[in-house]
C-alpha cells in the first residue's frame, strides 16, 4: 500500500504538471444494474427550438447537425519532454489502441487508429493517457458515453415496454424509441455541448440538475411541450421541475408497470445504481406482484400508488425491512406516471412526494437521514453527495477493469480500490483550466474518467501491486 499510495501522489503531481489529464474523456458500454427488488410544476421556455441535437441517435429517431468524425486525431498532449516516471505500458500500441477503442469508441479500432497509436510510440502510462484524451475529444464519444450511461439505467437495449392501452392509449414502440433517443441526445449535450447553446460544464452536477432536454412529436404530450417535428428538439428549460438525467422520460418510464408507477423499481435502481448499495432478493414465498389498486375500505375510491405500497408492504413483516430502503427514494418521482409524463393528481388525489431518506453507506461514504420534497429536490441531493461520487468512480473502475485488462487479470483487492477510488475523487475537483476546491460540489465527469484509466492500466502495470 505505500508504494501505491506515493504512485498516486506521483500521478497527480505529473498529470498537473505536464498537462496531461485535462481534456475530455469518457467510458461507454457497461450494465451494473443487479435484480435485488420485488418489485408543483414549473413553467419551461414554452416550445422546442429547432437547434440541433448532438450525436448518438437511437434507431427510428433522428438526430440533426450529428458532427462529422475525422480520420485524425488532435495531439492534445506534448509527451516528447523527458522521461515519463510512468511504468511501462504491459500492452502494445495495437493493443492499446483496440482496448481503448472499445472503451470509449465501443467500436473496432479504425485502421488510422491504430496507426496514430504507433506513430505516438506508447510507451508508458502518460503516453496512453494523452492517447485517450485526443479519442476522448473526437465525436465519436458522444454514442459511447450515452451507451455507458443508458446502460447504467438499465437501459442499454430498448425494453419491450408495453402500458395498458386503456389507461396510456397513445403509448406505443416509437414513444419508448423517441425517450430512448432524447435521454441520449441529453447525455450527448451533457458532454459535448452544442456549439449554439450556452455550455455547461461535464460534471455530476450538470448531469443530475440540468433544466434543458430534447423533444419530437411522440414526446410533445408526456413533456409538456409543443412539437410536430419527427426529428429531437432542443429546450433549453423543460417544465414541471424536470431537471437531470433522472426526470428525462426514459428513467421512470422504463421503472415502472404496465398500468401505473413503480416505486419499488425506481428507488431499488437508485439504491443500486447511484450508491452502490446491494439489495437482498425478495424471500422465497414472497408475493412480488405490484399492490391491487382497489380500496377495500371504500371501493368506489380507488388508492393511490403511494398508499398501495405504503399499506402493503408495512402490514407484511417479510417486506418492511427491505421496502423501507427501497420505496422512500421510489416516492420521490411519484409525480411521474408510468409513461413518464408529469402528473398532479394520482386516484385523483394529490400526489406526495415528500419523503425522508434513510441512512444509505457505501464503504466511507454515507448519504442520508435526510428529508426530499420530489425528484427535483433528490436529484440536487444525489449530485451534492459525495457518496455518489464516490459509487460512480467505483462503476467506471470496475468497467475499465473490465475492458483493458485480460480475463486473466485478476480484479484489484479492495483496499486498492479504495486508494483509487479517493485518487479519483481528488481529481475530480479539477477542471480543464484549474483547481476546484473552493467549490465542494464541483466533480468534473471528464477529470474522473480519465483518472480510471490511468489508475487501471497502472495497476495492470505493476505486478507487485497485485
Amino acid at each position: 500500500m505505500p508504494a501505491f499510495g506515493a504512485y498516486l501522489v506521483l500521478v497527480a503531481l505529473s498529470m498537473i504538471i505536464a498537462g496531461c489529464g485535462t481534456a475530455d474523456h469518457y467510458v461507454v458500454d457497461s450494465s451494473f444494474r443487479s435484480s435485488g427488488a420485488a418489485e408543483g410544476g414549473g413553467v419551461g421556455s414554452g416550445g422546442a427550438q429547432s437547434v440541433p441535437a448532438p450525436s448518438g441517435g437511437s434507431a427510428g429517431v433522428a438526430l440533426t447537425g450529428s458532427p462529422k468524425p475525422s480520420e485524425s486525431l488532435p495531439g492534445l498532449c506534448d509527451v516528447s519532454a523527458g522521461e515519463s516516471p510512468y511504468p511501462l505500458l504491459p500492452i502494445d500500441a495495437t493493443e492499446a489502441a483496440t482496448r481503448l477503442s472499445k472503451l470509449f469508441w465501443n467500436i473496432a479500432p479504425p485502421d488510422y487508429l491504430v496507426a496514430d497509436a504507433k506513430t505516438r510510440s506508447l510507451k508508458t502510462v502518460s503516453d496512453l493517457a494523452c492517447f485517450a484524451q485526443s479519442m476522448l475529444n473526437d465525436p465519436r464519444a458522444a454514442a459511447g458515453v450515452s451507451k455507458f450511461f443508458l446502460d447504467w439505467l438499465d437501459a442499454g437495449v430498448v425494453p419491450n415496454i408495453t402500458r395498458d392501452p386503456k389507461l396510456f392509449p397513445e403509448f406505443t414502440a416509437e414513444t419508448v424509441a423517441s425517450a430512448r433517443a432524447s435521454t441520449q441526445a441529453f447525455l450527448g449535450h451533457v458532454f459535448f455541448p452544442n456549439p449554439k447553446v450556452v455550455p455547461q460544464p461535464a460534471t455530476l452536477s450538470t448531469l443530475l440538475t440540468a433544466k434543458f432536454g430534447y423533444v419530437n412529436q411522440p414526446l410533445s404530450k408526456i413533456l409538456g411541450v409543443a412539437s410536430v417535428a419527427s426529428e429531437l428538439e432542443f429546450v433549453e428549460v423543460l417544465p414541471d421541475r424536470r431537471i437531470g438525467l433522472l426526470s428525462q422520460p426514459y428513467f421512470p418510464m422504463v421503472e415502472a408497470n404496465a398500468t401505473s408507477s413503480s416505486p419499488t423499481r425506481r428507488g431499488s435502481h437508485l439504491i443500486e445504481t447511484f450508491l452502490c448499495n446491494t439489495l437482498p432478493k425478495p424471500p422465497l414465498g414472497v408475493v412480488t406482484t405490484p399492490p391491487n389498486p382497489a380500496n377495500p375500505a371504500n371501493p368506489a375510491s380507488p388508492l393511490t400508488t403511494r398508499a398501495r405500497y405504503e399499506s402493503q408492504h408495512a402490514a407484511d413483516p417479510a417486506c418492511r425491512s427491505c421496502h423501507q430502503l427501497m420505496d422512500q427514494p421510489g416516492f420521490a418521482f411519484e409525480h411521474f406516471d408510468a409513461d413518464g409524463s408529469y402528473r398532479m393528481l394520482d386516484a385523483n388525489q394529490p400526489v406526495d412526494s415528500m419523503v425522508t431518506l434513510p441512512r444509505y453507506s457505501f464503504r466511507d461514504w454515507g448519504l442520508g437521514p435526510v428529508s426530499v420534497s420530489d425528484h427535483a429536490s433528490l436529484s440536487e441531493l444525489l449530485a451534492r453527495s459525495e457518496a455518489v461520487r464516490a459509487c460512480l468512480s467505483a462503476r467506471w473502475i470496475a468497467h475499465a477493469e473490465a475492458v483493458i485488462w485480460d480475463k486473466a487479470t485478476p480484479s484489484s483487492p479492495m483496499d486498492v480500490k479504495l486508494e483509487r477510488i479517493l485518487y479519483v475523487l481528488r481529481r475530480g475537483k479539477y477542471s480543464a483550466s484549474a483547481s476546484n476546491d473552493a467549490d465542494p460540489n464541483y466533480f468534473d465527469l471528464k477529470q474522473m474518467m480519465l483518472a480510471v484509466v490511468e489508475q487501471t492500466v497502472a495497476y495492470a502495470a505493476l505486478p507487485s501491486l497485485r
